[in-house]
């Protein structure tokens, strides 16, 4: 007998908080810029960085949350 060990990464974590806030995903001008003068630092965003932010500008998600979960993130992609 196998057992099955399923990961929960943050992406999923961010995902099911953000559902359960009923938060999609912002398209403020902001995040745009924000997006544009990552790329010129050579760092591409993803719809979970938004998430984090966009939970951490509801009160869902304190700083350190935020922090946790991003670095957790950045890590599960390289």
């Amino acid at each position: 007998m196998s057992a099955t060990v399923t990961k929960i990464t943050a992406a999923d974590i961010v995902a099911s908080l953000a559902h359960k806030r009923g938060l999609a995903i912002s398209t403020d001008p902001t995040d745009l810029l924000a997006d544009h003068i990552s790329a010129l630092c050579e760092f591409e965003g993803d719809d979970t960085l938004r998430m984090i932010a966009d939970l951490l500008r509801e009160g869902v998600l304190t700083v350190e949350q935020a922090n946790q979960l991003t670095l957790m993130h950045v890590r599960e992609q390289s």
